[in-house]
């Protein structure tokens, strides 16, 4: 499969400006010498992500469908004018809505066909989005690399044994896995 994206806002991760001040994060169950704890720094001073009003972070949560498009169309700095409805399931006041959106319009996400189990057609056959559903680590391979526009590479696999060539989201694990992003 060949990424569809018609935004070129993306070509390599956005270099974001580093400022001299500080960024203090105080979750308490986010510590300096947890091995995600970067990661999650960064996003937050970034704006990207946020805690719980208890002070939580909850690192161990699943992360939402709806959850990753804000991640995603974020870090990826894109910032087009959203007016539409694409999902039946995503309506304008939704708290996603915005991300999802740009995340579709910029080739990334598509969807599922309306008239699954519980997923009627209404009057324009709107895909459904399932935004509140956990995403698995295969559909978030797939997402960054066509947000990130990063080639495809499956060279020296199949490196996973629960990935086979020919899967559904080979190309982009492979993909990951060559560019040093994900391991087993």
């Amino acid at each position: 499969p060949t990424a569809m994206a018609t935004s070129t806002a993306m070509a390599t991760m956005p270099t974001r400006m580093v400022t001299p001040t500080s960024c203090p994060m105080n979750f308490v169950d986010v510590v300096p010498s947890d091995w995600y704890y970067p990661y999650v720094h960064c996003l937050y001073c970034q704006g990207i992500i946020g805690g719980y009003p208890n002070g939580t972070f909850r690192p161990n949560n699943s992360l939402t469908r709806g959850q990753l498009s804000k991640i995603v169309s974020m870090s990826a700095g894109y910032n087009e004018t959203v007016t539409g409805q694409s999902f039946e399931d995503v309506p304008i006041d939704s708290t996603f809505w915005v991300y999802i959106e740009r995340m579709y319009m910029n080739g990334v996400v598509t969807g599922y066909p309306c008239g699954g189990v519980g997923e009627t057609c209404g009057p324009n056959n709107l895909p459904y989005f399932r935004p509140g559903n956990t995403t698995t680590r295969a559909q978030v391979s797939k997402v960054l690399v066509i947000a990130c526009l990063i080639p495809i590479n499956v060279q020296g696999g199949p490196h996973f044994t629960d990935v086979p060539v020919g899967s559904t989201f080979y190309d982009y694990i492979e993909t990951l896995y060559n560019k040093g992003v994900v391991t087993g």
